[in-house]
């Protein structure tokens, strides 16, 4: 038996930061899992897993008293260096953890349908942040630029923007000839669809471009290299919560080493 440390994944102020509980399965931190909280069944991220034997006399104490984990979602479901990013942004807002990934990791992947990371990874050192000034028509033209760049190269891009009209131009404007390498999420589409969608980009041997809102920025392969932030000096990257999407970007690719 496992003594499993979790993070729910939920918006409710009530919720704890972490939740105990013990399971048969084997599991690992990054496992994405399914735990009862009250009435309510939750997704949550494994923190921490001991073996029960360890903690032998503190159960025979009593001094757990715990439920079991109720199963799995799906394996491997976060890296190191995203939740090490969650944590940065935890402390640095003084936002919980849990609230952080309510926001940031898109719903509909709470599924055991969604496929499984690919494996491999481009190796890079560095990370970079620069800025791009100019209308819309000239930032267009540098999009489409950075896209063709990054394809020669086969790597991958994320292009997201606060405002789900601006992201319908976009699709618009960078789609024309690589209409099959590009994905587009919103909270217009269909869970179902969403989660079909996500999986295709995750496939696909192709590079991508991934174009949406915040939530976006939880997309990753093993080809990613660049984020752009459109409207980037927009309010609306900041949610009701006081998540910045634009502080989340910058630690990410910080602790990926990749480009913003």
């Amino acid at each position: 038996m496992r003594i499993v440390e979790v993070i729910p994944i939920t918006r409710s102020p009530y919720a704890p930061n972490t939740l105990t509980y013990f399971s048969t399965k084997e599991l690992a931190p990054g496992d994405l899992v399914s735990v009862s909280l009250g009435a309510r069944n939750l997704p949550a991220v494994v923190k921490k897993v001991e073996d029960a034997r360890a903690l032998k006399s503190e159960l025979k104490k009593g001094v757990f008293k715990l439920k079991p984990l109720r199963g799995v979602i799906s394996k491997s479901f976060f890296d190191d260096k995203f939740l090490k990013a969650v944590s940065r942004i935890s402390e640095e807002t003084l936002l919980p953890e849990n609230l952080i990934l309510f926001f940031l990791v898109p719903h509909p992947l709470f599924s055991v349908k969604l496929a499984g990371r690919r494996a491999g990874e481009f190796p890079s050192d560095y990370h970079r942040e620069s800025v791009f000034r100019g209308n819309f028509a000239e930032r267009v033209v540098e999009y489409r630029s950075q896209i063709r760049e990054h394809f020669a190269r086969e790597r991958s891009l994320i292009v997201t923007a606060p405002r789900l009209e601006t992201l319908s131009l976009l699709e618009k404007e960078l789609s024309r000839g690589i209409e099959n390498h590009v994905f587009y999420f919103s909270s217009r589409l269909s869970p179902k669809k969403y989660l079909e969608r996500w999986n295709e980009a995750l496939a696909q041997s192709h590079p991508v471009l991934i174009l949406g809102t915040g939530p976006v920025l939880f997309f990753d392969r093993p080809d990613m290299e660049s984020v752009i932030l459109e409207e980037e000096s927009s309010a609306l990257w900041r949610t009701e919560a006081g998540l910045d999407f634009r502080r989340v970007a910058s630690v990410l690719v910080q602790e990926k080493k990749r480009k913003l």
